[in-house]
């Protein structure tokens, strides 16, 4: 949609080019709106720190436009909690990223298989809570162990 991709291109230097970014994701926003009115909401993710301190400034740039402009405005954008646990030291932690590249370049961007698990569980999290009117219906059985839920059912 709008993100990382867009924010890292050599052209986008300034706050005003950050906030251009940010323009294009509200206008995303507002053209999903146009073409599916029945939509309730839209979740938005804030940028993920990456492991580049010049990038993390257009990040935590675009991060404050969202908090700051997006949400309090939008009663039908719902912002999804929880991204701190990515940041260590304001950089992407290390235990949840990936170290290197297919190219054996380092990775300043991308989660690795722990990362993703605790980004879906962030976006799950969030849609189902809204879904069941801000009402937590999980059963809490602990951590799941990678058994079919079928296999967990028969002991």
């Amino acid at each position: 949609l709008c993100g990382i991709n867009d924010i890292r291109q050599p052209d986008v230097k300034s706050k005003s080019d950050v906030a251009s970014c940010y323009d294009q994701l509200k206008l995303k926003i507002r053209q999903i709106k146009q073409l599916s009115p029945s939509t309730k909401a839209v979740f938005v993710c804030r940028l993920l720190p990456t492991k580049n301190d010049m990038l993390n400034i257009k990040v935590d740039t675009f991060n404050r436009l969202l908090y700051f402009d997006l949400i309090p405005k939008s009663k039908d954008v719902v912002y999804v909690e929880g991204f701190e646990r990515f940041a260590c030291n304001h950089v992407l932690a290390d235990e949840l990223s990936k170290q290197y590249d297919r190219h054996g370049r380092p990775d300043i961007l991308h989660l690795n298989n722990s990362g993703a698990r605790v980004l879906a569980g962030l976006i799950k999290r969030c849609v189902f809570f809204r879904l069941n009117g801000g009402v937590d219906r999980r059963r809490h059985t602990g951590k799941v162990d990678g058994r079919l839920y079928s296999v967990q059912q028969r002991g």
